[in-house]
């Protein structure tokens, strides 16, 4: 499958199930308000946004796997939780490091705690996979 296609394949199958049928980013951060927020109010906005970014993300991945030369998905996977964890902690470490504003990630972060950083990693995790198993050859 074509490696644009898979991508988007992977997200919304990803999205669909993770936030919308099982409700993990609820049952991982205990923050009903902001995750309605995020995928409810600003849905238009944010679902595009998370598509960028967690390209990104992938990204990362990749880089790490061509740059120690990995073969196995499992491995490949290790590199995104990897990512994940760099990436997601540092901002994590950024945001609560600095007084809480109303901006939505300064709020996410002081009131989801890790967990945020967590909620990244399964999510991630989830739509990698995913992404490896549409875009095998």
């Amino acid at each position: 499958m074509n490696i644009i296609l898979s991508y988007i394949l992977s997200f919304l199958v990803s999205t669909l199930l993770i936030v919308y049928i099982f409700n993990f980013p609820l049952l991982i951060s205990n923050q009903p308000l902001l995750v309605s927020e995020y995928y409810y109010t600003n849905a238009w906005y944010m679902i595009p946004f998370d598509f960028v970014i967690i390209s990104l993300y992938f990204l990362s991945a990749y880089g790490i796997s061509k740059l120690f030369e990995l073969k196995d998905d499992s491995d490949k996977i290790l590199a995104l939780i990897l990512s994940v964890i760099l990436i997601s902690g540092t901002f994590y470490l950024i945001f609560i490091n600095l007084p809480m504003t109303d901006s939505f990630f300064s709020r996410w972060f002081h009131k989801a705690g890790y967990s945020a950083v967590l909620y990244d990693i399964i999510f991630l995790t989830f739509m990698y996979s995913l992404f490896l198993k549409f875009n095998e050859k």
